[in-house]
């Protein structure tokens, strides 16, 4: 890297002068390079294969890190030379690995090559769970617009022991299911899922409260500090939200489904079981009336 210094000389009509204060200018040396050294050409490999990536880079400037991607979509990154890599492959499909170096200064320098990968879909299996009814439940609103949880019921074995909508008390009502997921292989790439629940009643008009929305949460606790229903799990962060919209089942014994999105498939849990929170995008209607779903 090279340094310059400048300063500026003004110059009025009465011919006096002044000199600004210096300014130094660091220009770069030659560009960083970057080189896909392994694989070293196309490869075809299975869905939930890990690939190993080795990448060769250089720059005068020093190298922050490099970073490879799959058909323009960052997916790794190593700050630490030698640059190898292990790239879990999750989608099925045919792309294009390349890689870049970022040097100190934060410039960005494209790999001079790059790789064809070729993931076959693998075996697919159809997998049904039902949920845990030990752990399922509704919890409502401690108070209108409080947005933490009062009171949860965890005891009904009616049609609807499950409740999503609002109360008289202008209260919101969110239900939570939860699924033993555990049984699913640690290598398993979960490709589509979709929750149904089937309608057992209902009272009011909770099609006032809007579209029937789904967050998840996938870690041993579930939503609150246990599987069990808490009046946490109203307001516990999900792992993610809004991973599904349930269509709107109009009669009873009529299915509510829901396609997870792949936020959603990406966070269903192989090692313990998986939480779903439903709850209508309206928190109330202001109608004073129990307004919900069975």
């Amino acid at each position: 890297m090279s340094h310059y210094t400048y300063r500026v000389k003004a110059v009025n009509a009465s011919g006096s002068s002044a000199y600004g204060n210096p300014v130094t200018v660091a220009i770069s040396g030659s560009p960083a390079g970057c080189h896909i050294d392994e694989p070293t050409g196309s490869v075809t490999k299975n869905l939930g294969d890990t690939l190993l990536v080795k990448v060769s880079a250089s720059d005068p400037d020093g190298v922050e890190r490099v970073k490879i991607y799959l058909s323009g979509v960052e997916k790794m990154s190593d700050s630490s030379s030698p640059y190898e890599l292990s790239l879990p492959l999750t989608n099925a499909g045919t792309f294009t690995l390349t890689a870049k170096v970022k040097d100190l200064l934060g410039n960005y320098t494209d790999s001079d090559n790059s790789r064809t990968i070729t993931v076959n879909g693998g075996t697919t299996t159809t997998v049904t769970f039902y949920s845990v009814g030990v752990h399922d439940g509704y919890v409502d609103e401690s108070s209108e617009t409080s947005n933490v949880g009062g009171t949860n019921v965890a005891t009904l074995t009616t049609g609807t022991a499950l409740r999503v909508g609002d109360t008289g008390a202008r209260k919101q009502r969110k239900s939570i299911v939860s699924f033993d997921t555990s049984t699913l292989p640690d290598t398993a790439v979960v490709t589509a899922a979709t929750l149904k629940l089937k309608r057992g009643g209902g009272i009011g008009t909770p099609t006032s409260l809007g579209s029937l929305i789904v967050d998840i949460k996938n870690i041993s606790a579930g939503f609150g500090t246990s599987l069990n229903l808490e009046k946490i799990d109203f307001e516990a962060a999900a792992s993610a939200s809004s991973v599904g919209t349930l269509n709107y089942p109009a009669t009873t014994n009529a299915w509510a489904t829901a396609a997870l999105n792949t936020n959603g498939t990406a966070r269903i849990a192989k090692t313990n079981h998986t939480q779903f929170r439903i709850r209508f995008a309206t928190d109330d209607d202001n109608d004073s009336a129990d307004d919900y779903l069975g």
